[in-house]
């Protein structure tokens, strides 16, 4: 069974890019879910493309697992998809 593990995503406007709300978002996240027994291991995933994104998730100590290539095609251009994971334990 996947009970062990959750999965977390957000998306931000662009209003309230770097304004410290992403941060606090994920700040609650992880500590509501360091509280539930059951969970072990958060996950997620970002697009590369997505610096701003990426530094929170690396600051936060999510660790990168793995990049899939070419995963979102938009306008005829491809981009890259990052798998990072948390452990709870």
């Amino acid at each position: 069974m996947m009970e062990h593990t959750g999965v977390v995503g957000m998306g931000m406007l662009a209003a309230w890019r770097n304004s410290g709300l992403g941060t606090e978002l994920m700040k609650h996240s992880i500590n509501w879910a360091k509280e539930n027994a059951i969970l072990e291991l958060l996950w997620l995933q970002v697009y590369c493309e997505n610096e701003i994104g990426v530094n929170l998730y690396w600051k936060m100590n999510f660790k990168e697992n793995r990049i899939i290539k070419n995963y979102f095609k938009r306008n005829g251009k491809y981009y890259d998809n990052l798998t990072m994971s948390l452990s709870l334990k």
